[in-house]
């Protein structure tokens, strides 16, 4: 599975005021990034179910991250 980008992540690592990250710093963020991501999208699979419909929707999304 392709990673979250690293440049994205020291962007926001210097926006936050962040000077440095160690390597493992940047992959640990990649993986965190991966799981909120999956769980997001398992509860919001569950909501689309539940609406009883086959497209995933931006409200599904939404309602999933808010939920977590």
């Amino acid at each position: 599975m392709k990673k979250f980008p690293i440049n994205t992540i020291k962007r926001l690592a210097k926006e936050l005021k962040v000077r440095r990250l160690s390597k493992d710093a940047i992959e640990e963020i990649q993986f965190f990034i991966e799981i909120y991501s999956k769980s997001i999208l398992e509860l919001a699979k569950e909501i689309m179910k539940n609406s009883k419909r086959k497209t995933l929707k931006k409200e599904d999304l939404k309602l999933a991250a808010y939920k977590i």
